[in-house]
């Protein structure tokens, strides 16, 4: 293998790290928005909310000219995780 696939790949593997340590930390927040929501007996979905954050990365996206439909389905795929684990937690 070329050093410099191999630099590439180390690259990408560094990024990879940090993307998951950062989806940790975010379900680490949602762990703490569900106690919240318990506490002041709000609901665990949130329709408008949901529709913010797809719309606000779908412009994020556009800006950092990735594929829209590709951070769409990422972020759903966050969102339902979220409940999910909101709904489990409490």
């Amino acid at each position: 293998m070329s050093k410099e696939l191999e630099n590439l790949r180390k690259k990408i593997n560094e990024i990879d790290f940090e993307f998951l340590q950062k989806l940790a930390e975010r379900f680490l927040l949602i762990s703490r928005i569900a106690e919240c929501k318990v506490k002041n007996n709000f609901p665990i979905f949130s329709e408008k909310r949901e529709k913010e954050i797809l719309k606000t990365r779908k412009i994020l996206a556009k800006k950092l000219k990735l594929n829209e439909l590709m951070v769409k389905k990422i972020f759903k795929l966050i969102l339902k995780e979220s409940r999910s684990k909101q709904k489990g937690d409490y």
